[in-house]
């Protein structure tokens, strides 16, 4: 009689949770990745309205080069979760809508015919603290 071999303890028996639980932290990553994103795009969407205003100097070119590169980072990726993917999605949509805003006003600027709104700013500022208008 040959003696019984025991199985590897660091060898999964059952191939299938082993690939659920990879699934699941992927995307938990993807998720986490999105995220990020999402919050960058915002800072630079708000940098680029404080360059129009005339508060920054520079516009945030670099910074919005690397949200395109983790845009593109991402695409490569594939999302399995619609939920996430639908976020995703939107927030390429939302980045190609900005890009062709910051295209258009830099545009304008390089031309000489745009006008930063800052009495309208303040006239919405004054409207929304409740004080009157000058």
């Amino acid at each position: 009689m040959l003696p019984r071999s025991k199985a590897n303890p660091s060898k999964p028996t059952g191939d299938k949770p082993a690939r659920e639980g990879l699934a699941r932290s992927g995307a938990q990553s993807v998720a986490a990745r999105v995220d990020e994103l999402e919050k960058r795009l915002e800072r630079v969407r708000a940098t680029y309205e404080a360059y129009f205003l005339g508060l920054e100097r520079r516009p945030p070119e670099v910074a919005r080069q690397q949200v395109h590169h983790k845009l593109l980072e991402l695409q490569a990726v594939p999302i399995v979760n619609t939920a996430l993917r639908f976020r995703f999605q939107n927030l390429v949509q939302r980045f190609t809508q900005l890009a062709g805003h910051w295209n258009r006003t830099m545009r304008e600027i390089e031309a000489g015919t745009y006008r930063r709104d800052l009495l309208k700013a303040a006239r919405h500022m004054a409207a929304r603290d409740g004080s009157p208008e000058d």
